[in-house]
């Protein structure tokens, strides 16, 4: 079986690099790896998600429970597009707030992304207040009510909000664009002069 084939091969290499953390040195791609070491020894051996996870925990000789329940989190339920804010260059979540992000519905996920992304989409206009307003998302986002639905939807829209009006003033504060009028040159300004001439014979006609 080549899928088998496959998956065990990539048990191995998992194997080898989680053993040695240091060879993995982006968090994303230790989650990633984590997350698929787990799923290929359930999927091959037949273990279960807690005998996986012991074995993973066996083989790194450092992972928790805490950790390695995070990492399935986060690629079980988080949207990629959230996820690229958490592992980017500019790293617009933290891992704190990301995981917060991931115990939200889908739905709710979409609203935290709409927020940031809208800003996103009008950096060049918000120019410096741009990293003032993804820090107040960010407080925003960190301070989600573990209470109610209608409490958390309430608090996603505020930031939506929040985002939206802030591109709306920094727009109203651009310059107006000024249109320059085109510059004719002299013979069509001679060919409208004579163009106007000759509908005022013909007009008088």
């Amino acid at each position: 079986n080549l899928e088998e084939r496959r998956k065990k091969e990539e048990i191995y290499l998992d194997s080898a690099n989680l053993q040695v953390r240091g060879s993995i040195g982006d968090s994303g791609l230790l989650q990633t790896v984590t997350v698929r070491y787990i799923t290929n020894v359930m999927t091959v051996y037949g273990l279960s998600e807690t005998d996986a996870k012991n074995l993973l925990k066996e083989v790194t000789g450092h992972a928790s429970d805490r950790t390695i329940d995070r990492n399935m989190q986060l690629d079980r339920n988080l949207l990629p597009e959230l996820y690229e804010l958490y592992n980017s260059e500019q790293g617009e979540l933290s891992k704190s707030e990301i995981i917060k992000v991931a115990s939200l519905d889908r739905q709710e996920q979409r609203m935290v992304l709409g927020a940031f992304q809208t800003l996103a989409d009008s950096r060049d206009v918000l120019g410096e207040k741009y990293h003032y307003l993804v820090e107040k998302l960010r407080q925003r986002t960190d301070t989600l009510t573990d209470g109610s639905r209608d409490e958390r939807t309430a608090q996603l829209a505020e930031m939506q909000k929040l985002a939206a009006e802030a591109v709306r003033q920094a727009a109203a504060q651009q310059p107006p664009l000024h249109t320059e009028q085109p510059v004719l040159d002299v013979y069509s300004k001679k060919r409208m002069l004579y163009l106007g001439t000759l509908e005022k014979n013909i007009s008088a006609i």
